[in-house]
């Protein structure tokens, strides 16, 4: 199975899962997702997604890996973008539409800190090769049963937005994809009920 339609095993936890990755090059607001220079605790995740699905609370992560062209070296990250914000932006809000939810995440001070480390190895990845890597993002996620039910009959449908600074706009990560776990072999012992998740009710908008 490809990217988009997935059985995941994590130890004896089967995980649904989607994810996407994207060149920095692609489009013009990711050529400004400078790894060097994003400060990682502004970071945001936000999940526009069909209502027959949740979001698995600890799955929303974000990969980062930069390569040296000169070298071949390459430096990745894996971190989870999985703080839950209850309060939606002006621009996440107008793309609500009866069928669909938004889930938003922030940056854990743990996750933070791990991605300054990263940028620290960015900065010396440059310095090193005397030329800027490139680089590709990536984003992942996992789903639930909002109401218990199981698998969704209906296609699931989803966009992965991003925020970096607090003052700008989420804008568009990925673009709008649509998937199917119906019949998709361990997907009814994967797709678990959604657990009851605390959020910061208010969060910066």
């Amino acid at each position: 199975m490809g990217c988009w339609k997935r059985a995941l095993i994590a130890g004896s936890a089967l995980l649904l899962s989607a994810c996407a990755s994207v060149p920095l090059t692609s489009l013009p607001k990711l050529m400004s997702l400078d790894a060097e220079t994003i400060d990682p605790a502004n970071l945001e995740l936000a999940v526009l997604h069909s209502d027959n699905v949740g979001i698995t609370p600890g799955t929303a992560k974000l990969s980062i890996e930069l390569t040296d062209e000169r070298s071949g070296n390459t430096i990745t990250t894996d971190q989870l973008i999985d703080t839950p914000v209850a309060a939606l932006p002006p621009e996440l809000r107008k793309r609500l539409k009866p069928g669909y939810d938004v889930t938003r995440f922030s940056v854990s001070d743990e996750a933070a800190a791990a991605l300054i480390d990263f940028r620290a190895r960015a900065v010396e990845m440059r310095e090193r090769s005397g030329s800027k890597p490139k680089g590709t993002f990536s984003a992942s996620t996992g789903f639930c049963s909002p109401d218990g039910s199981g698998v969704p009959i209906e296609p699931i449908e989803f966009t992965i937005f991003i925020r970096t600074k607090p003052e700008q706009n989420f804008f568009k990560l990925f673009k709008t994809q649509t998937m199917s776990f119906a019949g998709v072999e361990g997907a009814e012992e994967g797709f678990r009920p959604c657990p009851e998740v605390e959020t910061d009710a208010v969060g910066p908008l």
